[in-house]
């Protein structure tokens, strides 16, 4: 998968499983309402608090990713022999996010561990991607 297409696959997954996170949550709410109302008013409160927190990790992960491309267009820019390495570099950014993100909402365990196992792949690569760097600039690898 190259870099834009990955970008793209990478962050609709994530959103859909929050969309799905959040109807599964408001059922749960309306069955527990008619249920216990005395505990209504408690649980609402909670749903908002968890709606907020998923709103927000959902603005942070677009923010991110608009910085991303304009970075990643910037790079493709001046130096085409370096574009390979700093796209697989620009992956690697994307699944430490996305990692960061699983971690929070701590649902998705076997897909954290999958995303581990290909970052430890990946970060030989964001090596290489660096020495690349560094010998056609004569600089120290930048954002890592």
């Amino acid at each position: 998968m190259h870099g834009a297409a990955a970008a793209a696959a990478a962050a609709a997954q994530p959103h859909q499983q929050q969309q799905q996170q959040q109807q599964q949550q408001q059922r749960q709410q309306q069955q527990q309402q008619g249920l216990y109302p005395s505990c209504s008013a408690a649980q609402q409160q909670q749903q908002q608090q968890q709606q907020q927190q998923q709103q927000q990790q959902l603005q942070q992960k677009q923010q991110q990713q608009q910085t991303e491309e304009w970075l990643q267009h910037q790079q493709q820019k001046p130096q085409p022999a370096c574009r390979e390495a700093q796209q697989q570099q620009q992956q690697q950014q994307q699944q430490q996010q996305q990692q960061h993100q699983r971690q929070q909402q701590q649902h998705h365990h076997h897909q954290q561990q999958r995303h581990q196992q290909q970052q430890q792949q990946q970060q030989e690569q964001q090596e290489k991607g660096c020495n690349c760097e560094r010998q056609m600039k004569g600089e120290e690898c930048r954002r890592i």
